[in-house]
């Protein structure tokens, strides 16, 4: 009788052991399936906010927005972030909106271009100074000043395109040219043309296609170079001067000629950098 009674008790402590196991199973196994519900649908991959890119800040009461280039996204937006909350940021005119919000938090942060092909600062501020010449109308960046001349001088007779040109071939300082080129009295020295006259210092923007895309807009011929529609200067003002389908520049003389001022683009036309942000490519 007392072995059969220990027999039982053994039996009952097994079945005990037996289902307190199964339990701890069946939570792990549960909390197990919870996590990969979380991380398959909560957790997201932001580590993307620590790449270099072109970023807006968008004041939704107005619809104005600030432009901005940045090696590193998440670290120059925080810093907005906070100089914006205690009153210093540089811009005073998207500090004042920013005071003058209920919320502090009304303000939208987008990113518009990012990953390690933004790397180059040239690149990312083509696309800022893009951004905000189109927007112009909208915007709290401050408008830079115009940009300066070149102008042609005469030195005692011969014409030099610009004063660098005239620097290297005379072997004059550039100070000693400038002094003889404000000296009233000195008429061999000279400007050739007004002083509000000369072509604009800048880049010369076109308009370029390739393969099956629209023609696209490029602030420099340097960025189309780059976009790989053209493998030089030589080969893109070919292809404009044969009028082929989709090249021509941005704006010319009325003798056809490049200048090298602003572009604003007109309805209709868009960038390439636009055009790829807008198909979710990197290049064409």
């Amino acid at each position: 009788m007392f072995k059969l009674l220990k027999e039982i008790l053994f039996l009952s402590w097994f079945l005990f052991l037996y289902c307190f196991i199964f339990y701890i199973l069946k939570m792990t196994l549960n909390y197990d399936i919870d996590q990969n519900k979380i991380i398959g649908n909560s957790i997201k991959n932001v580590s993307f906010i620590q790449n270099p890119g072109v970023y807006e800040i968008l004041d939704p009461i107005n619809n104005k927005s600030y432009y901005g280039e940045t090696s590193c996204i998440i670290k120059r937006l925080n810093i907005y972030i906070r100089t914006l909350k205690v009153g210093n940021h540089f811009c005073k005119d998207l500090q004042t909106a920013f005071n003058q919000q209920k919320n502090p938090n009304n303000f939208k942060y987008f990113i518009i271009a990012e990953g390690p092909e933004w790397e180059e600062k040239n690149k990312r501020v083509e696309l800022q100074n893009q951004l905000i010449s189109e927007n112009k109308h909208r915007t709290y960046n401050t408008i830079q000043a115009k940009p300066s001349k070149i102008r042609k001088i005469e030195y005692h007779g011969m014409e030099y395109p610009n004063i660098r040109e005239a620097v290297r071939k005379i072997k004059i300082s550039r100070a000693s040219l400038y002094r003889m080129l404000k000296n009233p009295n000195n008429k061999d020295v000279i400007y050739l043309e007004n002083e509000n006259e000369g072509i604009s210092h800048g880049s010369i923007a076109i308009f370029a296609k390739k393969d099956s895309s629209p023609s696209l807009f490029f602030p420099s011929i340097k960025a189309c170079i780059r976009a790989k529609f053209a493998k030089s200067v030589y080969e893109v003002h070919e292809k404009i001067k044969n009028k082929q389908t989709g090249w021509k520049y941005a704006t010319v003389d009325p003798n056809g000629c490049p200048l090298r001022v602003i572009y604003v683009l007109k309805p209709g036309e868009i960038s390439y950098e636009n055009y790829l942000f807008q198909n979710n490519q990197t290049e064409i």
